[in-house]
């Protein structure tokens, strides 16, 4: 039975039970379900988990764990819980588990970056990304497809870098593969005017 919660936190009424935010999200709806439950504002929560990152990763691993432990509003089962639905995917992310695990030791036997603190979390994060990704709903997947292709520096990693560039954007921001194909095909031809122009050199 799919629960909905409070499209919003409302400060000071705590509302149960303990849900992802859907329309108060950013990434996951972790900070947003959290604040809905204790009734307060979403800001409170994102900074908590920023404070935390800033502690070997720990924001960022809590995050991640979060997001897979926890039903999103309106959804029946938590993304761990429909990874284990489905054997292929169980299998999968069992194998990416115990090369993550397999990884992080390797690399803290023979004194790697994981030593310092910082580096088993964010590697741990990782796995838990990738397995965000093979469990997510198809709703979740496509919202976090469209958050992508939007967010700075991600979906604009292929816009206009100087003038004149086939790759400029006027409007909206264009999906990863069709500013790559863009990009390619002004590279392919000297990136010089494009064939059929009526421009001539002087």
């Amino acid at each position: 039975m799919s629960i909905t919660t409070s499209s919003h936190a409302v400060v000071g009424t705590p509302l149960r039970p303990l849900r992802r935010g859907r329309d108060n999200c950013i990434l996951g709806g972790v900070c947003g379900g959290f604040a809905t439950r204790l009734g307060i504002k979403e800001r409170n929560i994102r900074v908590i988990f920023a404070l935390l990152t800033l502690i070997f990763g720990l924001g960022i691993l809590l995050y991640m764990t979060f997001w897979l432990v926890l039903t999103r509003s309106g959804e029946e089962h938590s993304i761990i819980q429909q990874i284990f639905q489905k054997r292929r995917e169980a299998q999968l992310v069992l194998v990416a588990f115990i090369a993550t695990v397999i990884l992080i030791i390797t690399l803290q036997t023979a004194g790697g970056w994981t030593s310092d603190g910082f580096g088993w979390p964010l590697v741990l994060s990782g796995f838990a990304a990738f397995a965000v990704w093979r469990g997510a709903s198809n709703d979740e997947r496509n919202r976090l497809t469209e958050f992508f292709n939007t967010a700075p520096f991600i979906g604009g990693a292929f816009s206009k870098s100087r003038t004149g560039s086939c790759c400029a954007s006027s409007s909206a921001p264009l999906s990863l593969s069709s500013d790559y194909t863009n990009c390619t095909t002004w590279a392919a031809s000297g990136g010089g005017p494009a064939r059929g122009s009526s421009g001539r050199r002087s």
